[in-house]
């Protein structure tokens, strides 16, 4: 059973030591027995420009009594005068994959995304941020009711492509009104190819594109689209992921079976569902 509870990346409020965050991450068959190791990397938003300003690593544990090798870790992000770590706001994260065999440790991974992260950066990178930070959102669609299925007229559009943010659709949404539309189809929110595949490449699942607004900025839209009578679907695409998907990478670079996928079409590696931990349920 996947439980999104421990994996993914979850900061604490701030005390005057630094940022405590627990990270979690399931590698099926990778397990230190093997000389496996697993490292986070991590490195404040407002940080990453700066050359003078190296991430820092902190290696997870292992959780022998997971049935889904469970790596894990609550660290402390501890203040470090001339930079922002410790610090509230938005920290960038990657994992590395390490196995030492005979004595001679070896990177097996350079990096890889986290899988279960619930917000990223633009590009590849994970990212979380302390609470309090952002205000929390506030919805005002209480009395919203799903428009009959009869009077639904649906309205595909990929957001990038129609007005490049959540928030350019939400300027477009008296034009949308005015041709009749009652529901938006968003085509898949979670790929982060930079070339166009129309969102039919998912990196994540639990995190909407960053360059379109992220997490608050889809907020933004559902609330704006349910104000003005328009439901919305979210297309989403659960056959296949990018060949950069880390259930894919780690174990391609590992020489391990993925416990995910099996083969490719012409968008990327497959999901074989025929495995137990690509089928088994979340909670």
């Amino acid at each position: 059973m996947i439980n999104l509870n421990e994996v993914g990346a979850f900061a604490s409020a701030p005390t005057a030591a630094g940022v405590p965050v627990r990270f979690g991450l399931y590698l099926p068959g990778i397990t230190p027995q093997a000389g496996y190791e697993v490292v986070v990397r991590v490195i404040h938003k407002e940080d990453r420009f700066n050359p003078d300003i190296q991430p820092r690593d902190f290696p997870l544990d292992f959780v022998p009594t997971s049935p889904n090798d469970l790596w894990q870790k609550v660290v402390l992000i501890e203040l470090q005068p001339g930079t922002r770590f410790g610090k509230e706001g938005s920290y960038l994260y990657r994992y590395q994959l390490w196995q030492t065999v005979g004595g001679n440790r070896k990177l097996v991974t350079l990096w890889f995304t986290d899988p279960f992260a619930q917000a990223t950066d633009a590009g590849e990178l994970s990212a979380f941020v302390t609470p309090g930070f952002l205000a929390d959102f506030v919805w005002s669609d209480e009395a919203w009711k799903v428009p009959e299925l009869e009077s639904l007229v649906v309205y595909e559009l990929h957001v990038e492509e129609f007005n490049s943010t959540f928030d350019g659709v939400v300027e477009r949404l008296p034009y949308l009104k005015s041709l009749g539309v009652t529901c938006l189809e968003l085509m898949p929110v979670t790929s982060l190819q930079l070339d166009f595949d129309w969102g039919y490449g998912p990196l994540h699942y639990f995190a909407p594109n960053e360059r379109w607004g992220g997490v608050q900025g889809l907020k933004r839209l559902v609330n704006a689209c349910h104000a003005a009578g328009v439901a919305v679907i979210l297309d989403v695409v659960y056959q296949h992921v990018s060949g950069n998907f880390p259930y894919y990478l780690a174990y391609e670079n590992a020489g391990l079976p993925s416990p995910m996928t099996g083969n490719f079409d012409k968008y990327g590696p497959v999901i074989d569902f025929s495995k137990p931990f690509a089928s088994v349920s979340g909670q």
